[in-house]
């Protein structure tokens, strides 16, 4: 897996994207953990997922269509700049009525993200040999959750002891690193069908991109695969997200630093599997290691809605992390190499449309039925959902090889 930051463009792609997960995930606690001292509140912590995965729904597929036709390198250097100001907005929300503050920074935050990453895993393709991407999307996805390890339980510790400025800070200051490092990105050969887009364009031309995306997307079978089950896994991501600060800090009654702790937990074994993700690929193929994934991690959060405790957390997110983070790089890169190179940016945008749409509703849902109904119940219908999405793409990739 090493050998893949041989290339240097991937190399900085990977530096870029370790600055700006440690912000994510330092962020994503502070905010959880501002938003339910600010109210206490399920719903308002949905209203937070919500503002989160609106641009997703809204932006998906146009973000796709951007990355395929605007130069990548510079439009990943915009957006890394872009998010830094957003994020630096947040110095402004200190204040009891400041929730329309903390909804609009993450809103416009996850705008500038919906259009960074269908970019960014394109120019991760086309940075690398097709026989390198698995070991590339392995070491990205282990570089992200080496942050997890540390960022969420720092996010936490910094607002409980620090208080929610200086963690916005500490926020910013990764993002700028980010910035800086993307700012050093070479030219990567792209593969795409139109030449880079002018103002002068015609609208219909990036429509018909648009919508030949959708057909290539539907022309494969295993893209639908994946798409059938990363809409379901946003479902209950969308469920868990909206009710996890409730359930830490409401049911469980931890600490801050004790739900940053949790939420970490789930990174140490992601990165401890992330090496020999190539080498299960190659062995097992994509079927069964994506469809176990996914059955097991819905296992585990059955485990915690059932007995829900500080440790019993900590031991389902940690034994989470391996089979998930299998079953999340292996679709993801059968996603990018299962249509042509030309639309893998619409590709991504279009699957990351509608899981946020996915996401989007759940989160609204899970919000309210948690304030009536509890969190438990919602858990636990999160964890359902997650084990049917391992066996309907099992059922859905078998069809395929039949097929085939």
């Amino acid at each position: 897996m090493l050998l893949v930051f041989r290339h240097r463009a991937f190399a900085l792609l990977f530096a870029g994207n370790l600055a700006a997960a440690f912000a994510g995930w330092t962020l994503g606690i502070a905010l959880s953990v501002h938003v339910f001292i600010l109210t206490g509140s399920a719903t308002a912590a949905g209203g937070l997922m919500i503002a989160n995965s609106l641009p997703a729904a809204l932006f998906g597929t146009l973000a796709g269509v951007a990355g395929d036709r605007i130069d990548r390198r510079r439009l990943l250097r915009w957006i890394s700049v872009i998010r830094v100001a957003v994020v630096a907005l947040l110095w402004t929300a200190e204040g009891p009525n400041s929730l329309w503050v903390l909804y609009a920074v993450t809103f416009l935050q996850a705008t500038a993200q919906q259009f960074f990453t269908p970019a960014e895993q394109a120019t991760i393709a086309d940075a690398v040999p097709p026989a390198d991407l698995i070991a590339a999307n392995a070491a990205n996805s282990a570089g992200t959750n080496a942050t997890r390890i540390a960022a969420p339980a720092l996010g936490g510790l910094l607002i409980g002891l620090l208080g929610f400025t200086l963690t916005v800070t500490v926020v910013v200051g990764c993002l700028g690193l980010a910035a800086v490092l993307l700012g050093f990105l070479p030219p990567v050969a792209e593969v795409r069908r139109n030449s880079p887009l002018s103002m002068d364009d015609p609208t219909p031309s990036a429509f018909q991109d648009w919508v030949d995306g959708l057909r290539e997307l539907r022309k494969s079978r295993p893209a639908r695969a994946v798409l059938a089950l990363q809409a379901f896994d946003a479902i209950k991501e969308g469920a868990l997200s909206t009710v996890y600060p409730v359930l830490m800090l409401g049911v469980i009654l931890a600490s801050p630093s004790q739900m940053g702790l949790v939420n970490s937990s789930f990174a140490v074994t992601a990165v401890l599997v992330a090496p020999l993700i190539p080498a299960v690929v190659r062995k097992r193929g994509y079927t069964a290691p994506i469809a176990i994934g996914a059955v097991a991690s819905g296992i585990g959060l059955a485990l915690l809605a059932i007995w829900p405790s500080v440790e019993v957390a900590c031991a389902t997110f940690l034994l989470a992390g391996a089979p998930f983070t299998i079953s999340w790089v292996a679709s993801n890169t059968l996603l990018v190499t299962s249509v042509p190179a030309e639309h893998r940016a619409r590709a991504v945008g279009t699957t990351g449309n509608v899981y946020a749409a996915a996401m989007l509703s759940s989160a609204g849902v899970s919000g309210v039925l948690a304030d009536a109904i509890g969190v438990l119940p919602v858990l636990a219908t999160a964890a359902t959902v997650q084990t049917v999405a391992g066996g309907l793409f099992l059922v859905m990739s078998r069809r395929t090889s039949e097929n085939a």
